[in-house]
């Protein structure tokens, strides 16, 4: 029997979801490029913020904020299986992309928030793929820096101090 998942009105949370046999099937550029357009998408469809992302080659990672009304389970269901159909159509195939249902856990507070939000920055680094996040085209801080703001929400104020390296770079 599957675990229940936490839902909670207004809750912002860490999301996860890995491709099937954690191979690298978002690797091309092409592919991650698919997968940021269904999320474009589905910003559209559903009532949603991405505060933080970052978009591996074998996984991804999210800090969601579901708006009122909206359901975390929904809104994932959505961007995942219409992610897959794609993939599978474009690639003549059939049968899963993700390994597994998508993890979420709920963020209980500022300081979690923060450490989620570095962990989802670094993780290009830790897995030694680039230096700085910023370096990573397809995260949070490159995106904000870049001034794409279409899928990734403005930082607050108080997050512009903590993660300058997010704030846009006037020299692009």
């Amino acid at each position: 029997m599957r675990k229940l998942r936490k839902i909670q009105e207004l809750a912002v949370y860490h999301v996860t979801a890995r491709a099937v046999h954690r191979r690298t099937l978002l690797d091309p550029r092409p592919v991650k490029e698919m997968f940021l357009k269904v999320l474009a998408r589905a910003k559209l469809k559903f009532n949603f913020k991405i505060e933080n992302f970052v978009l591996m080659d074998n996984h991804f990672h999210f800090i969601i904020r579901p708006g009122m009304g909206e359901n975390l389970s929904n809104i994932m269901k959505w961007i995942l299986q219409t992610f897959a159909i794609r993939y599978n159509k474009i690639h003549g195939l059939w049968g899963h992309f993700w390994g597994g249902r998508f993890s979420s856990s709920i963020i209980p507070s500022f300081r979690e928030f923060i450490r989620i939000f570095e962990y989802i920055d670094n993780n290009p680094v830790n897995a030694g793929l680039v230096k700085d996040s910023i370096d990573w085209p397809w995260g949070g801080s490159a995106f904000r820096r870049s001034g794409q703001t279409g899928i990734i929400e403005e930082l607050s104020a108080w997050l512009r101090v903590l993660f300058p390296g997010h704030l846009p770079d006037s020299n692009l």
